[in-house]
């Protein structure tokens, strides 16, 4: 099975929630979909792993925030399954967090899970 990494688009949101309410299981898609919308307002997102049937796999949570004078991308929320057959999949979300960082020049990566 092939896998991708990319960031969801607003019309993409909801698939992300399955996996969220893995951790918040009160999370509804209203309440979902204001924070999603946030997100796309600001310089953040959601990035997926998602198999070529279109389940998601694995999910992270970020936005872009400058310390300072330094902008920095923060990782709030980090879900990520056993890929079938394969590793898991929080290795390929690290990596997309980092090229990124890289594409919109942001220097530090600041990951904060509660």
């Amino acid at each position: 099975m092939r896998y991708s990494v990319q960031k969801l688009r607003n019309d993409e949101m909801l698939s992300a929630l399955p996996l969220l309410q893995l951790r918040y299981p009160d999370l509804t898609a209203n309440t979902w979909q204001e924070q999603a919308a946030a997100l796309d307002r600001g310089d953040g997102g959601v990035v997926a792993v998602q198999c070529e049937n279109g389940y998601t796999y694995g999910l992270m949570v970020f936005e872009v925030q400058t310390r300072g004078d330094v902008p920095t991308i923060c990782v709030t929320e980090l879900i990520g399954l056993r890929l079938t057959g394969q590793e898991n999949c929080e290795p390929r979300l690290l990596e997309w967090i980092h090229n990124h960082a890289s594409e919109v020049s942001c220097k530090h990566i600041e990951i904060s899970l509660s």
